[in-house]
């Protein structure tokens, strides 16, 4: 691990050069860039969706980690080269790390490794919180022994409700809203212990866990978990397709798909985190959905970090809107003109159809003294959602009276869809004729 070289990751410039390169890949993921990063950014990632931030952890000495912030372009934005306070438990070290998308804060799986000690000292795990602007470490809410001896990994489902790791061969699930300053302060208290969490099973293939992520097809929308192992000679990821029912987690099977493999090589010596960003467009950070930390073998001139991106395969539909062929238009008036809307993040989205100003004054729908400026004949709207999406525009019934004598009419439509959580809008302006 990472942890061998820590005496010498204190003296490090954090830097990122940007680079290309290759990694093979097995069907479901198609190699896109591999970018070149600091060394200090050596055993965790994870990206907050909202705010197009990546967050880095990894070994900065031999008794604590750092926590780093970036742009999506991976431009040092903020850094705490030794987030781990002094803790009764003596922990000292963070492994792969996760981005609470609802809470808003970030999370630290913490271990004790001190090998000149023998390893894994507390033989305790916990989660660990840091707020994601200062980087501030704020709180840690032990783990169950009895459970897991410690965490390596920690990975937040998209929903922000369950925190998943594991112990040795077994997945498990802890509730998000159990790691929170009140129990941290109750464990300090000594008045309750370590929180339980859900075990799915000895499902994984080998305890040699290095990293995860969440991703979420943009079509099915099932959270699919993504696990990076070391396997020995080469280094693979493999998913797991995950389901919440009455309020807790569960496999959709037992037995995961293997998605990509590399070839252990001086280039590609040592897996570590994993990060989903999301579905693919002309700002996808670092042109890929799916990043995966890799070590190389360090040489005098190879101190640094690797980042493999990949693009999945099918690729999911860009973001956008159309209006679904085949309508008539007294078909649309009727019962609403109908819109294809993808969105492959959760975005609320509005519509409205209009027609030509003069067209409208002529029906004796907009006032003689109005300009030409186009006139509203209909609306339609969508919750918050995502994936491929219908939209109907409902008409005005003088609307309707009107447009039901033309032959044809050409509509102009403007779509507006906001992300759920950044807030950001994209507009869509259609046009379409439709005959009678």
């Amino acid at each position: 691990m990472a942890r061998r070289f820590a005496a010498l990751l204190i003296s490090l410039t954090i830097m990122a050069i940007a680079g290309w390169g290759a990694a093979p890949a097995l069907a479901g993921w198609r190699p896109s860039s591999t970018t070149t990063a600091s060394i200090a950014y050596n055993q965790g990632i994870t990206f907050d969706q909202a705010r197009g931030n990546f967050f880095f952890d990894g070994v900065s000495s031999t008794t604590n980690s750092g926590l780093y912030r970036t742009t999506s372009m991976l431009a040092l934005s903020a850094a705490n080269i030794a987030v781990i306070p002094a803790t009764k438990e003596g922990y000292n070290h963070a492994g792969d790390l996760s981005f609470d998308p609802v809470g808003r804060r970030v999370l630290l799986p913490l271990e004790c490794y001190y090998p000149a000690s023998g390893g894994n000292t507390c033989g305790i795990g916990a989660i660990g919180v840091a707020d994601p602007v200062t980087l501030r470490f704020l709180y840690y809410v032990n783990l169950d022994t009895a459970q897991i001896k410690k965490a390596m990994w920690a990975e937040i489902s998209p929903d922000g409700r369950w925190i998943w790791t594991s112990s040795g061969t077994h997945l498990l699930a802890y509730a998000a809203a159990d790691v929170n300053r009140k129990t941290a302060d109750r464990q300090r208290a000594g008045t309750i212990g370590g929180i339980v969490g859900k075990d799915l099973g000895a499902v994984l293939p080998t305890s040699g866990v290095t990293g995860a992520t969440f991703y979420q097809d943009a079509l099915t929308r099932v959270p699919r978990l993504l696990l990076a192992l070391n396997r020995g000679t080469y280094s693979e990821v493999v998913s797991y397709d995950t389901s919440v029912e009455d309020g807790s987690p569960r496999l959709l099977s037992a037995t995961p798909r293997s998605q990509i493999t590399v070839a252990r090589s001086a280039s590609n010596n040592e897996s570590e985190g994993l990060a989903a960003t999301g579905a693919p467009s002309a700002l996808n950070p670092l042109g890929g959905v799916l990043h995966w930390q890799m070590l190389p073998l360090f040489t005098p001139t190879s101190i640094y970090s690797r980042i493999l991106s990949y693009l999945p395969l099918p690729l999911p539909p860009r973001d956008g809107a159309s209006v679904q062929r085949g309508q008539r238009l007294r078909t649309a008036l009727s019962h609403g003109l109908r819109l294809t809307v993808v969105c492959n993040r959760r975005c609320t989205v509005t519509a409205t159809a209009t027609i030509d100003g003069r067209l409208a004054r002529s029906f004796g729908l907009g006032s003689p003294r109005a300009n030409t400026s186009p006139y509203p004949v209909g609306t339609g709207s969508l919750g918050a959602g995502a994936g491929s999406r219908t939209l109907t525009i409902t008409f005005r019934s003088r609307a309707r009276s009107a447009l039901g004598r033309l032959r044809s009419a050409r509509l102009a439509v403007n779509v507006r869809s906001i992300d759920a959580l950044s807030q950001r809008r994209s507009i869509y302006k259609l046009s379409t004729t439709l005959k009678r």
